[in-house]
Parts: structure tokens; sequence; C-alpha cells
């Protein structure tokens, strides 16, 4: 398996991707066959991580399928362009490898090269794995929104994450 810079040409293997991740985890946002987007509005939408600078998607491949992925999104804001927000979702066959770690890696390269220093992201606070990773990567729990997602019937919390990077000077 690797890890590589998400293409346009990669939109019908990302939305298969979302739908099967979709299917398989409740921790992350959509329920099963509730995203809509096609495989031509999956390309635009991956045309714009390729071509501006405060986006970035990468995917784990592996032999011609994609099993997971990482997408950040910074800031065009003067004040805010040091901050980036980023998903993150790997399928349970992928599980268990460091891809996970690797994903997080090539984040923060990116982030370096792009001067972001703060990475934030939300996690379901029940998702212990997830904030375990984060957590042996340096990530730190910032505060909880409380009945921050509802599933089926019940309420669950979410947790602020972040993690502050050394400034690069220029």
């Amino acid at each position: 398996m690797k890890v590589r810079r998400v293409r346009p040409h990669d939109a019908a293997s990302v939305v298969t991707l979302m739908q099967k991740l979709d299917g398989e985890s409740e921790f992350l946002l959509y329920e099963p066959g509730e995203r809509s987007v096609c495989v031509e509005e999956q390309q635009e939408i991956l045309t714009s991580f390729t071509e501006q600078s405060h986006k970035v998607m990468f995917v784990v491949e592996n032999e011609n399928a994609l099993s997971g992925f990482l997408s950040a999104t910074g800031s065009t804001i003067k004040r805010k362009k040091h901050v980036a927000n980023f998903t993150m979702g790997l399928l349970k066959s992928a599980g268990g490898r460091g891809l996970g770690k690797t994903l997080l890696s090539h984040l923060e390269v990116w982030a370096e090269q792009n001067a972001v220093t703060r990475l934030e992201l939300s996690v379901m606070c029940d998702n212990e794995r997830a904030v375990g990773l984060y957590q042996s990567q340096g990530y730190q729990i910032e505060g909880t929104k409380v009945n921050s997602v509802k599933l089926k019937d019940r309420y669950v919390d979410g947790y602020l994450m972040a993690k502050i990077l050394p400034e690069i000077p220029t």
C-alpha cells in the first residue's frame, strides 16, 4: 500500500471509497447512501485539491483500489492562513498497518511547505482508536462539542483536537 496525493482521474475510485467508508463506519459524518456526489462532481472537487495550495488530499492506494484518505482545507483569510482542518478515513481492511500515522506524516510535510502551523479536527469521543492515534501523534483535546452528532437515536459528543507545529522561518 502506498500513500500519494489524489489526482482528478481518481474521482470514480474516491466515490467508491467514500461509499464503502459510509457503509462501514459510524465514525464518519455520512450515513450509507446519504452522500450524493457523482463522479463528475468528485472530479471537480479533486481538481480543486490539486490546483489550490490551501487544500490537499492524500489517498491510500492498494492494487489499483483506494483504501483510505486524508483531506485538509486551510483558509485563504490572512488571519487564519496558518490553520488547516482535516478529515481522515480508512477502510477496516487497511487498519492496523500504520497508514493513519503515514497519512498524518504526509499532512505535516504539506503543512510545513504551506506555512500551516495549526492542524485541527473533530472526532467522536467514543472513537477511541482514532483519539488514541491522534494523541500518539501529538494532537491534544482542546474541547468537547456536546451532542455533536446524532447516531440513530442517540447523541454523541465530539472532541475538538489540534496539533501546533513549529513555525518554519522563511
